[in-house]
């Protein structure tokens, strides 16, 4: 009977937590925040700084996660809100209050 080396359980361990600190996050830089954006559809986002330099600017499909860090202020957009769920720093963030027919629109200062 032979019995399996050691190593040959090598790449499981490698990759299992290449694979944890791949979903763990790193925590956003000094003074900046951080954005998690969830599409269960198609959507579009903007990010701009207060220069009106874009951060981030592209599209999500039905599952993506983006997230995004920003300094503050940051000024977002968010095409087909109602299909987004937003975090920030953590935090659920409500879209509605900020949503005119299916477009968000929002400013967060500090």
């Amino acid at each position: 009977a032979s019995v399996p080396s050691p190593a040959a359980d090598v790449p499981a361990v490698a990759a299992e937590s290449a694979a944890k600190s791949a979903s763990a996050a790193p925590p956003p830089a000094p003074g900046s925040v951080q954005w998690v954006f969830s599409a269960k559809g198609e959507s579009w986002l903007e990010l701009r700084n207060n220069q009106n330099a874009v951060i981030w600017s592209g599209t999500l499909k039905q599952g993506d996660v983006q997230r995004v860090d920003s300094p503050l202020p940051v000024r977002v957009v968010v095409g087909r809100a109602q299909v987004v769920n937003v975090t920030l720093r953590g935090q659920p963030f409500d879209l509605v209050p900020h949503t005119q027919v299916t477009v968000a629109r929002f400013e967060v200062k500090e």
